[in-house]
C-alpha cells in the first residue's frame, strides 16, 4: 500500500461511494451501485476498496445528528470507521474545485441539506506551499441554513407530482419545459419540507408545478 493513500467514503443516505487518492492523484472512484446492482445503494459494498493510511468521511456526523434531532429525526451512527471528517458542503465544493482546471474561482453548492447548510458559496485561496508548490484551499464565505432549502423543496415537488424524491428530479426538470411557472413557491423555502408539501394546489397541472419549482 502507498504511504500516502487517502480513502474518501460517502454512505448512509443515498449513492454511497468510495474514492482513493495517492500522491494527489485519483486512482479509484466508484459508486456502490456498480457493485451491488442496486439503484442508489446507500451502503458501501464490501467488494469496494476501503483500506488506506487515512480514511475520510464526507460529512460531520455529530453536527448532522444535531440537525436531525432538531428536525425530529433519529440519531444515526456512521457504520464505517474513519480517521477524519469534512463538512458535507465542503466535500461537494472540493469535488468541484479540485477536479476542475481552474486555480482561482468561486464555488456554489446547492443541495437538499448537509449538516445545517443547504446552500453555500466558497472562494478559493492560493498560498505558497512546500518547496515552491502552491497550496490550494477553500473558504466558505456565505451559507443558507436549514430549514431554508431549495433542494428539499425541489424533492418535495417531485414527490407531489407523483415521482420518487431523491431519484426522479431529472424528470421534474424535463417536465418543467412543458409547463408554466404560475405558482409562487418561494414562501415554501422557509418551511421544513422534509415531509413533503402534501397535496398543495390540488388542481394544479404537474407540468406547471415542475415549471414553478424550476423557475426558482
Amino acid at each position: 500500500m502507498s504511504q500516502n493513500r487517502i480513502v474518501g467514503i460517502s454512505e448512509g443516505y443515498h449513492d454511497a461511494g468510495v474514492a482513493i487518492i495517492e500522491r494527489n492523484e485519483i486512482v479509484f472512484a466508484s459508486h456502490s451501485e456498480r457493485y451491488s446492482r442496486k439503484k442508489n445503494d446507500k451502503w458501501v459494498h464490501p467488494d469496494m476498496p476501503q483500506c488506506g493510511n487515512t480514511v475520510a468521511y464526507y460529512e460531520k456526523p455529530f453536527l448532522k445528528n444535531l440537525r436531525r434531532l432538531y428536525a425530529g429525526q433519529k440519531w444515526r451512527k456512521p457504520r464505517l470507521k474513519y480517521d477524519i471528517s469534512f463538512g458535507h458542503h465542503e466535500s461537494h465544493a472540493a469535488a468541484g474545485y479540485y477536479t476542475s482546471p481552474f486555480e482561482d474561482c468561486n464555488v456554489i453548492v446547492v443541495d437538499a441539506i448537509g449538516e445545517w447548510d443547504t446552500v453555500s458559496i466558497w472562494k478559493t485561496h492560493i498560498e505558497p506551499g512546500w518547496l515552491g508548490h502552491k497550496k490550494y484551499t477553500l473558504k466558505k464565505v456565505k451559507s443558507w441554513k436549514y430549514p431554508y432549502s431549495l433542494g428539499l423543496l425541489y424533492s418535495s415537488i417531485t414527490q407531489r407530482i407523483g415521482l420518487k424524491p431523491n431519484e426522479d428530479e431529472y424528470i421534474t426538470m424535463a417536465m418543467s419545459a412543458l409547463g408554466q411557472p404560475i405558482y409562487d413557491l418561494e414562501p415554501l423555502l422557509q418551511l421544513n419540507n422534509h415531509l413533503g408539501v402534501g397535496n398543495i394546489w390540488a388542481d394544479a397541472k404537474n407540468e406547471d408545478l415542475a415549471a414553478s419549482v424550476q423557475f426558482l
